[in-house]
C-alpha cells in the first residue's frame, strides 16, 4: 500500500481557504470568550458550542478532534496495527464465482452463479448497480457478508455492473455510465429488476429514465435529496470549489483521497480496520476503490451534493419503485421520495455499510427480495462468457495499490 497517499489528501485536497477561515472564526471566537485555550482532545467536547460557533464548524472542528485524537491511539500502540496488501479477489474478498458476460469500454456486466447450485432454474434478474466511486465488492465481501451470496440462495439470477477505474485516458461522463448500464441491461433476455447502491442508485435511476427496459428500481442507501449527511459540515462551497479545481488540474481525483475523506469521517473505526487481529476485506474494499473522472466528480458535488439528483426529473419516474435507508447511515440519512408511481419506502437497522452487510435472514434483505421475486422459475440463461470477474475490470487497482 501507498502510504505517502493518505497523507496527501490532507496536504493537498483540503481547501486551505476554508481552514484559513475556520481557524480566524476559531480565534475571534477564543478572544471574545477571555482568550482561554483548548486541548485537541476537548475538540470533540460541547465546549465549541459554548463559544458561539457556527454549527457547520462545531461540527468540522470535532471532526478534527476525533481524527487527532484516532492518530494518537494508533500511534500508540503500533505492534497492534497491518496495513492490507493489494486485495486477492476471489480468494478472501469477492468470493462468489462470477463470470463477465458483457463488457465496453466503460463497465463489465457480471453474471453471478452459487458455487454449487441447488438448482438449474432461477428467478426474476436482479442488476446491481454500485457507485462509481468504489468497487462493486461491497456486495460480496466476503462468504458471511455477501449480499449477492446470499440474494442467489433466495433463488434471484444475480448480475453486477462493474465499472472501470478513470485515468487520464479514460474520462467517463456521468450520461457515459448511464448509458453504459442501459447497453448492459439491453443483453439480457428479458427486462431485469435494476438496483443501485449509493452513487449507484443515482445512476440506476438515470438509466430507468432513459431505458424501457426495466422492471422495478430499487434505491439502496442512495443519495437522491441533495443531502450528504455528515459530509454537509466539510463540503462547504469553498472546499467544494478547491477538489473541482484540483480534479481538473490532475485529471482525475485518485481513490486514495475519496478513502482518506470517508474514513476521516469515522475515525473511531481505524483502530478496527487496521488491526491486525481483525479480517481485512472491509479495509481492503475501503482503500482499493476506482479513480473518478472531473466530470464524473463535479456531478457528485454539483448535483448529487448540490441541486439533489431528483433535480435531474427522476420523479417522472413510473416503474415500481423500493427506497431502502438504513437508521444509522452517516451519509445518505432516511429519506422520502415521490415519485409518478408511489414509491414502497424502507428502514432497516445498521450504517451506510454495516446495514448493507446485514444478510442474515430476517433482515432487510427478505422483504426486499420477496418483493422482487414473483415465485416463476425458468433455466439460468446462456450468456456470452468472456472470463471471470476476478481477471476483467476489477482486477485494476486504484491509486492506493
Amino acid at each position: 500500500m501507498d502510504t505517502n497517499a493518505l497523507p496527501t489528501f490532507w496536504s493537498q485536497w483540503l481547501s486551505l481557504d476554508q481552514w484559513q477561515q475556520d481557524m480566524q472564526a476559531l480565534q475571534n471566537a477564543i478572544a471574545h470568550s477571555g482568550g482561554r485555550t483548548m486541548s485537541a482532545a476537548a475538540m470533540n467536547q460541547d465546549a465549541w458550542a459554548n463559544l458561539g460557533l457556527a454549527p457547520d464548524l462545531q461540527a468540522r472542528l470535532r471532526i478534527q478532534g476525533r481524527n487527532a485524537e484516532a492518530w494518537q491511539g494508533l500511534l500508540q500502540a503500533p505492534a497492534e496495527l497491518d496495513l492490507p496488501g493489494k486485495p486477492a479477489y476471489g480468494d478472501d474478498i469477492g468470493v462468489t464465482p462470477g463470470r463477465i458476460v458483457w463488457r465496453n469500454e466503460i463497465a463489465e456486466l457480471v453474471h453471478y452463479a452459487a458455487p454449487s447450485p441447488s438448482s438449474d432454474q432461477v428467478g426474476p434478474a436482479l442488476v446491481w448497480v454500485p457507485a462509481p466511486i468504489n468497487k462493486h465488492v461491497i456486495l460480496d465481501l466476503c462468504e458471511s457478508r455477501s449480499v449477492i451470496a446470499r440474494q442467489l440462495d433466495m433463488g434471484l439470477d444475480v448480475y453486477v455492473v462493474v465499472w472501470r477505474s478513470a485515468s487520464t485516458d479514460h474520462q467517463p461522463t456521468p450520461e457515459d455510465l448511464a448509458d453504459t448500464i442501459c447497453q448492459a441491461i439491453a443483453t439480457l433476455p428479458e427486462p431485469p429488476h435494476l438496483a443501485g447502491y449509493c452513487l449507484g442508485g443515482v445512476l440506476a435511476a438515470m438509466a430507468t429514465k432513459r431505458s424501457g427496459g426495466v422492471r422495478s428500481l430499487s434505491l439502496i442507501a442512495a443519495p437522491m435529496d441533495g443531502q450528504a449527511g455528515d459530509l454537509d459540515a466539510i463540503l462547504t462551497p469553498a472546499q467544494r470549489a478547491h477538489t473541482q479545481f484540483m480534479a481538473q488540474a490532475r485529471g482525475l481525483v485518485p481513490s486514495a483521497v475519496l478513502s482518506a475523506g470517508f474514513m476521516a469521517l469515522k475515525p473511531e473505526s481505524w483502530k478496527g480496520l487496521f488491526s491486525a487481529n481483525r479480517p481485512k476485506a472491509l479495509t481492503q474494499w475501503l482503500l482499493d476503490g476506482l479513480d473518478v473522472s472531473p466530470a464524473v466528480w463535479s456531478w457528485i458535488m454539483d448535483v448529487v451534493y448540490g441541486e439533489g439528483a431528483m433535480s435531474m426529473g427522476l420523479g417522472e419516474l413510473a416503474v415500481p419503485i423500493w427506497v431502502q435507508s438504513f437508521d444509522d447511515d452517516h451519509l445518505v440519512r432516511p429519506q422520502q421520495l415521490t415519485f409518478a408511481k408511489a414509491a414502497l419506502h424502507a428502514r432497516a437497522p445498521g450504517g451506510h455499510n454495516s446495514g448493507l452487510l446485514r444478510v442474515q435472514p430476517g433482515q432487510w434483505l427478505d422483504p426486499w427480495v420477496g418483493w422482487l421475486d414473483d415465485g416463476k422459475r425458468q433455466p439460468r440463461p446462456s450468456l456470452m462468457d468472456l472470463g471471470p470477474v476476478t481477471e476483467g475490470y476489477l482486477a485494476d487497482s486504484g491509486s492506493l495499490f
